[in-house]
This record gives C-alpha cells, structure tokens and sequence, in this order.
C-alpha cells in the first residue's frame, strides 16, 4: 500500500506510523523483524544493538532481536501505530512467534492494525479486549455493487451491469448489504 492509500488515515490520527506490507519474503523472521525495526527506527531511533544483531548469522539471533526490538518499541516516547498490511502473507511460526511478543512490547495508547484477508494465529483477544487492535478485514475492504460500479465509472471502464455484477463475484468483492 503506497503512502498515498494511508495517507487519510495518518492524516486524521497524530500517532506516527510504522507501516510494512507484508509479502513471502517477509516469511523470513530476520527479513521481517529487520524491515520492521527499519519502519520502527524512522518514528524514533532504535537501539543499534537490534541492527547488529540482526546483521550477525545464525538463527539463534530472532529471540534476541524480539527482546532488543520489545524493548526499544515499549521505550518509545509516544504512542504509535504499527501496521502490518497483507498480514495473511504471514505463514512462518518463528514469524508470528516474533509478533505476537513484540505486541505485547506496545506502549500505552499504541495500536497494532492488522490488514489482510484472512485472520493470523496471533493472541489477538487481550488487544482486542483493551482496544489495542485494528482489524481490517475480507468484509471491510468488499465493495457492494453500487460501490463497485461508481470506482469503475470513475476509472473510465464501461462495463454492464451483468458484467459488473460478475467481476465483483469473481473479485470476492461483494459484501452483504447492511440491515437497517
């Protein structure tokens, strides 16, 4: 998602934003923590010590970086907002392993936002419970036809109606219109 896709969402919320999109390569724990505590070091400096290890090999390295990454994000002067987009991309356990702690590492006032297609095994209840989560969802990116039909005329595509109808079921596209 390019800066200008969150850009109202940051534009309308005064916490800073670390934001990473997910994809495979980031199914790797020292790939992803390393973009994650790039995206956390532009909010506010991270301890170098994460970077160092980081850089040295060997696979024992991920618990330290979670505990140094842990520790410079719950140091963090004011509260952030850590977005992982595509976070259904997230497959390795080592991986959601290392998220799941550093949610726990979030200062107060400070919002984990997850986007993606599917729910990941992470411990979400707690955050849920102290509103410490964003979740968005298949449902609420889904467009419903009127919805569909006004983005396709304001891109310039003339479809029919059937045609329309028929992208947005093949696009998994529609969500249940809302009761009222």
């Amino acid at each position: 998602m390019g800066a200008t896709d969150r850009a109202p969402w940051a534009e309308r919320d005064r916490r800073p934003f670390a934001w990473l999109s997910v994809d495979e390569d980031e199914n790797d724990p020292t790939v992803l923590l390393t973009y994650l505590a790039a995206a956390l070091d532009r909010i506010e400096s991270i301890d170098p010590a994460v970077f160092d290890a980081l850089a040295s090999p060997g696979a024992s390295t991920t618990a330290a970086v979670v505990l140094r990454l842990g520790a410079s994000l719950s140091a963090t002067a004011a509260p952030v907002v850590v977005v992982l987009d595509d976070v259904h991309l997230l497959q390795n356990r080592e991986c959601l392993d290392a998220v799941a702690a550093l949610i726990e590492d979030l200062p107060p006032g400070s919002q984990l936002a997850l986007a993606g297609q599917a729910e990941p095994p992470l411990p979400l209840a707690g955050l849920r419970a102290r509103g410490r989560v964003l979740e968005i969802g298949r449902e609420d990116l889904a467009m419903r036809s009127r919805e569909a039909s006004l983005l396709l005329q304001a891109a310039d595509v003339d479809l029919s109606g059937l045609d329309a109808d028929e992208l947005i079921r093949r696009t998994e596209g529609c969500r249940p219109r809302s009761r009222r």
